[in-house]
């Protein structure tokens, strides 16, 4: 696990990559599906899932908004990009010390 945290704290530093972890403390997850909202300049906004069956992209605006609200749900719940590296910083040296 040492190797991936060192790995995760390296991506950070990367200009287009932000890592922001949810404590165990903020309780469950608003969701228990990987998902990803993909917003673009001249069209509306797509909410695509994996499943079982593989993937799907949803498009009515009610679905998508149901999604932005799961994810800014947990972008409220999760630690800021800065306290994220700095947990897997301290979580990195428990693991090599």
């Amino acid at each position: 696990m040492a190797r991936q945290l060192e790995h995760l704290i390296s991506e950070a530093e990367s200009p287009h990559v932000t890592l922001r972890l949810l404590p165990f403390a903020a309780g469950a997850p608003a969701t228990g599906a990987a998902f990803t909202l993909l917003a673009f300049q001249d069209a509306p906004t797509v909410f695509h899932t994996e499943g079982p069956q593989g993937g799907r992209p949803y498009e009515t605006a009610k679905t998508v908004a149901a999604a932005q609200e799961t994810y800014d749900r947990l972008r409220a719940d999760a630690l800021s990009p800065d306290a994220s590296v700095a947990r897997m910083k301290d979580m990195f040296k428990e693991r090599t010390t």
